[in-house]
């Protein structure tokens, strides 16, 4: 009897476990709530995945991007566009038995406008400045932009800087590549005006056939209008060519340069001298002295020496002045060098004259070409501008 109870409460258990085993549920499946999703770039959005059977609690679950470049997981379910293009999104439970997946295309923001960070400006021939543009929504794709401008010999652009040309009007315009959106900024271009012109040297003193080169200078550096034009007020003293000046004849005069269609000028005092005077002539040396040359005798003897006998008048014509004499100095042909000197060293006073001579004497193979009167010439090597100069030249 007991054998038999024993083998009924056994077989009872087994039946009960059974009945167990059949009413325990699983999740089958899972699954997204979309097949395909469009974003634009920088959107994002939330992936919602459901399960069955639903009456039981929601797994956890592993979500992934094939291309991390365009879709960007950041939470859970929760995606970003991050780059333009197509991949799938995968969402599995934890044994990765069940899985649901999703693909996502990311679409280029296109752009709604874009603008000029001035309407309009005005520069200065030669100047520069840079434009800078906004484009809307700041997210936008594509950025690329060309620039252009209506007339590029008034004004030119290159990646929005732009460059004054000359005097005028025009537009620079800016468009998004591949589109129609633009916007434009009016240039005005000026002038830069001379403030003023400097000639160099301010004063020039030639001999009769010299010439001397004057150079101008405009102010500021970045005139705009650098044309000159020269003129001299009295050409038959000297006259002027682009600058270069020629001593046509002994006096004074000035040469004049004009910033051209402008009231700016500058002025140079050109001084002209004969460089040899004539015999028995008056002139009126540095010194404040007369002095006349009476006479120059260039004499070569057999003996192949060379005297220059000359004879001159000294007279103070002033009338508050006590003058010391000058001196004589001979100068070589051939080379840079002169004679000692010659001269009294005495003093005239107002109303005074004095005449008196003497012989300078040299070989003939070094002749000597200029006699020079002058207050103080010892030292010197060769004549200098301004001097009281006579030919001495053997002829």
């Amino acid at each position: 009897m007991k054998k038999v109870f024993l083998v009924l409460f056994l077989l009872a258990t087994l039946l009960c476990g059974c009945e167990k085993d059949e009413k325990e549920e699983i999740i089958s499946s899972i699954q997204l709530s979309e097949t395909s999703l469009i974003l634009q770039l920088d959107q994002k959005h939330q992936l919602v995945v459901s399960h069955i059977p639903e009456s039981l609690p929601s797994p956890k679950y592993n979500w992934e991007s094939s291309d991390t470049d365009i879709i960007k997981i950041i939470g859970e379910g929760l995606i970003e566009g991050v780059g333009v293009g197509v991949c799938n999104v995968t969402v599995s439970t934890l044994d990765g038995k069940l899985k649901s997946q999703i693909s996502v295309t990311v679409s280029p923001v296109e752009a709604s406008s874009i603008s000029l960070n001035l309407s309009e400006t005005s520069l200065f021939v030669g100047e520069t400045s840079k434009l800078r543009t906004t484009i809307l929504p700041e997210n936008t794709t594509n950025k690329e932009v060309e620039w252009s401008t209506e007339n590029s010999e008034i004004a030119t652009v290159d990646n929005g800087f732009v460059t004054a040309i000359s005097k005028g009007k025009t537009n620079i315009i800016v468009k998004l590549q591949g589109t129609n959106i633009a916007d434009t900024c009016k240039i005005k271009i000026e002038n830069v005006e001379a403030s003023s012109i400097i000639l160099s040297p301010s004063e020039v003193s030639l001999y009769v056939g010299e010439t001397s080169k004057l150079m101008s200078t405009i102010l500021p550096k970045n005139t705009t209008i650098k044309e000159v034009e020269w003129s001299t007020e009295n050409s038959e003293i000297a006259k002027v060519d682009d600058g270069l000046v020629t001593a046509i004849s002994e006096g004074e005069t000035n040469i004049i340069v004009k910033v051209k269609g402008t009231d700016k000028t500058d002025t140079c005092k050109i001084k002209i001298d004969s460089y040899f005077k004539e015999l028995n002539k008056e002139y009126v040396a540095k010194d404040s002295l007369t002095v006349k040359m009476v006479n120059l005798c260039v004499i070569k003897n057999k003996e192949n020496v060379i005297s220059y006998y000359f004879v001159y008048t000294l007279k103070n014509e002033t009338s508050d002045k006590i003058i010391s004499e000058g001196t004589f100095k001979i100068f070589y042909k051939n080379r840079n060098e002169g004679e000692n000197q010659y001269g009294f060293f005495g003093k005239l006073y107002p109303g005074e004259s004095i005449t008196r001579s003497y012989t300078f004497k040299t070989i003939a193979s070094d002749p000597f070409k200029v006699l020079e009167y002058g207050s103080d010439n010892f030292f010197r090597e060769a004549p200098i501008i301004g001097s009281l100069k006579w030919d001495a030249e053997l002829k």
